[in-house]
């Protein structure tokens, strides 16, 4: 399979039964994403229409062809917590469609089936690592709002109109994603800022009302609060407060 041939980018972690993370990016622009990539796990999800395909065009950037060239397929011979690794391309649409409606007529991946304790080594687990952490930083602006969106019910000023969430049905559920995306995004590979996510946006009340972020983080405790937005607060507000440190 030809990287031009490839349309939709799908990229898996699971973890005992928990799913860590599951994205598909597609070159018609539509982003789904639920996780971090660790556990416990988020179980909170989004699907937007972006219509803009520059996080699949930088995933793409970063893949060789020889990986398309040569699929492969290993699982260890005993596993007892089960620990899998995916990541699958798919193209050349047969129905006329390009994104979650498409029928696909080629395809092609990696997948690793491993023990939690395994000893195998292979450099594509380090790839396919190194991709998904690459994936879910270029999307982490994006699915910090759909974080929101679950929680609040706020919709930021830079999330697609077309947009689906999904999460669980509880408050308590949803509160202990919350938490876990928190814990997630602090332990991520390369130290992610939470707060850097919201950076220049608003945020906007089912009734109309426009709100601003004031996000702090103290003695590891972190404080989300929505104050109402007024131009003026913006233009009096030392800029450092409003950058959400």
């Amino acid at each position: 399979m030809n990287k031009e041939e490839v349309e939709e980018i799908l990229i898996m972690i699971n973890f005992g039964n928990e799913e860590a993370l599951k994205m598909k990016i597609y070159m018609d622009g539509t982003l789904c994403r639920q996780g971090c990539g660790g556990v416990p796990v988020v179980g909170i999800g989004g699907m937007s229409f972006t219509g803009s395909a520059l996080v699949f065009e930088k995933l793409m950037g970063l893949l060789p062809q020889e990986v398309l060239n040569s699929p492969v397929v290993y699982e260890d011979k005993q596993i007892n917590v089960p620990l899998e690794y995916v990541i699958a391309f798919y193209g050349v649409s047969k129905n006329g469609q390009r994104g979650e409606h498409a029928e696909w007529t080629k395809s092609t991946g990696i997948r690793f089936l491993l023990d939690s304790n395994t000893t195998f080594s292979h450099p594509l687990i380090g790839l396919i690592d190194h991709f998904a952490v690459a994936a879910c930083e270029f999307t982490n602006s994006w699915y910090f709002d759909v974080i929101i969106n679950a929680i609040y019910e706020f919709k930021s000023s830079t999330l697609p109109e077309q947009t689906i969430i999904t999460m669980p049905k509880t408050a308590e559920e949803k509160n202990k994603g919350f938490q876990n995306y928190l814990h997630l995004i602090e332990n991520s590979p390369k130290k992610w800022d939470v707060f850097s996510f919201a950076e220049d946006k608003t945020y906007t009340t089912k009734d109309g009302t426009k709100l601003m972020p004031m996000f702090s983080k103290d003695e590891g405790k972190y404080s989300f609060r929505f104050l109402p937005f007024t131009e003026e607060k913006i233009s009096e507000a030392p800029k450092k407060r409003w950058k959400l440190w």
